[in-house]
């Protein structure tokens, strides 16, 4: 049967699983992966809209703004970081995610202050600030009201944390069991062993 044609089980041509299917390197297998985990955690409305055989449109936000495309590779913003944990069977406390950080990336991003406007109820603001610190960005103040929503300065380094610092290599680490999930080339390996689901 040509995967190319349909999918492994009948799905349609282009479905996430006739798409996984066709991946050869394990770079695009990995992002793949990593693409149908956000979508089964609901944050994203399709498994395989970052597939680096494809690009995201504007109606796939706010993760086309936590997960972006830059030359073939998926980078990793604290947006992404501050929307996952740990879901490793038994843990009760697996938010937020420790990060070892062995190469940050920044890439300048266009600002859109409705976007920031509309993202800052749903982060959890002690994580960012937590994440960007780790990440040796220290301009967050270490608590935030909406009326500071007002103020440029504030939208432009919640805009810089929030967006533009990319986690390249390093690991997510689960603040309850110390284990690792590595990040390599932006992409985190969130898969869980058999004894962890």
């Amino acid at each position: 049967m040509d995967l190319k044609e349909e999918g492994r089980w009948g799905e349609p041509k282009g479905s996430s699983v006739s798409i996984l299917a066709r991946l050869e390197g394990t770079e695009e297998r990995s992002c793949c992966l990593f693409n149908i985990f956000l979508y089964l955690v609901g944050l994203s409305t399709s498994p395989s809209a970052f597939c680096l055989r494809r690009r995201p449109t504007p109606s796939q936000t706010p993760i086309a703004a936590a997960v972006q495309l830059h030359r073939g590779v998926v980078r990793m913003r604290l947006l992404t970081h501050n929307m996952l944990s740990s879901n490793i069977k038994g843990v009760t406390n697996g938010f937020p995610l420790l990060i070892e950080a062995v190469k940050v990336v920044e890439k300048e991003v266009d600002f859109n202050e409705d976007f920031l406007k509309n993202m800052f109820v749903k982060v959890e603001w002690k994580a960012l600030v937590e994440a960007s610190r780790t990440l040796g960005y220290t301009e967050l103040p270490e608590s935030a009201e909406a009326s500071m929503l007002d103020s440029d300065e504030f939208l432009r380094k919640f805009h810089h944390a929030l967006l533009e610092l990319h986690l390249e290599d390093g690991a997510l680490v689960c603040p309850e069991t110390g284990r690792k999930f590595p990040v390599s080339k932006g992409i985190p390996n969130m898969l869980l062993h058999e004894d962890e689901v």
